[in-house]
């Protein structure tokens, strides 16, 4: 049982992301804008990592350290460098200098509105498909002990 409904999962999972990346390339922005920060995170797994961990820290009111963002998405300092002085010469990070000038990192207002539209994006994507669905039943089944994976 446990291998058909991993089965089902990987199906589901598989039109999710088809639904994803057959979206991005019809998907009508709000702004030329939010436009451009979407194509930017989305260039490369770097960048896509960065913004995520930006969103984070906004979310949780914690920004990150520039040295702690490098060795999270496992690039040089000098490609993080490179990321932040991009993002910040856009305005879509705010960067807090401590008075040793160690730099913290958070998302700016545009960058939290482009997360925003690429969530109201995906929520349908999401619920069109059995993913949820299919992974609810497996977790209530290991939670009952009746599965054997």
């Amino acid at each position: 049982m446990f291998k058909k409904l991993e089965r089902e999962y990987a199906k589901a999972f598989l039109e999710y992301e088809l639904a994803i990346a057959e979206g991005r390339r019809t998907r009508l922005h709000d702004s030329d804008e939010l436009k451009k920060i979407s194509k930017y995170f989305i260039s490369t797994a770097n960048r896509r990592l960065f913004g995520l961990y930006c969103v984070r820290a906004t979310f949780d009111s914690n920004p990150a350290l520039v040295s702690d963002l490098a060795h999270q998405v496992k690039c040089s300092r000098n490609a993080m460098d490179k990321m932040v002085s991009e993002c910040e010469q856009s305005e879509w990070i705010i960067i807090d200098r401590s008075p040793a000038q160690y730099r913290y990192i958070s998302a700016g207002s545009k960058m939290m509105e482009a997360w925003q539209s690429y969530v109201k994006f995906i929520r349908p994507l999401s619920q069109a498909t059995k993913m949820g669905q299919v992974n609810t039943v497996i977790k209530n089944l290991n939670a009952l002990a009746l599965l054997d994976p």
